[in-house]
């Protein structure tokens, strides 16, 4: 099953929830299986991608990148070309505002949907792309 043909689903590349809900539908009807990269900050918005799936029959993982919010407006003040998000100030701003509306998920969150929730907590010294090998083989781990 390593064959199983993957889409990824980003608002940022999208514009918007409605785009992302109409590509995810489409990949699931030609038989893909979709990560959708989202900034889901609350229990409301994660539980509508969880229904999302749920009425489709889908199995769905929550990955949960707990990252160090110095490190994301560090990340953030970096990009260049970034589809949402300036570079400088402007990111750490929209890291501080989010800050406030987060929500963590909830083991019981995902267990309410029969799915599952990985959680990788990221520091200052972890390196990005190290952390999310380890994501993307829980994941397959889960899926396959």
């Amino acid at each position: 099953q390593r064959g199983r043909k993957f889409i990824l689903v980003c608002q940022d590349a999208l514009g918007t929830m409605e785009k992302c809900e109409a590509l995810t539908e489409k990949a699931l009807d030609k038989g893909f299986s979709v990560i959708v990269d989202r900034t889901n900050l609350d229990v409301q918005s994660r539980n509508g991608w969880r229904d999302f799936f749920s009425v489709r029959g889908c199995n769905v993982v929550t990955v949960f990148v707990d990252t160090d919010l110095d490190v994301c407006g560090d990340r953030c003040a970096q990009r260049v070309g970034h589809q949402t998000v300036g570079g400088g100030d402007e990111g750490r701003t929209i890291i501080q505002k989010m800050r406030g509306h987060f929500q963590a998920p909830q083991e019981k969150e995902s267990l309410a949907g029969g799915g599952k929730l990985i959680h990788f907590r990221q520091g200052k010294g972890d390196q990005q792309g190290a952390v999310m090998e380890d994501v993307i083989e829980q994941v397959l781990d889960c899926c396959l």
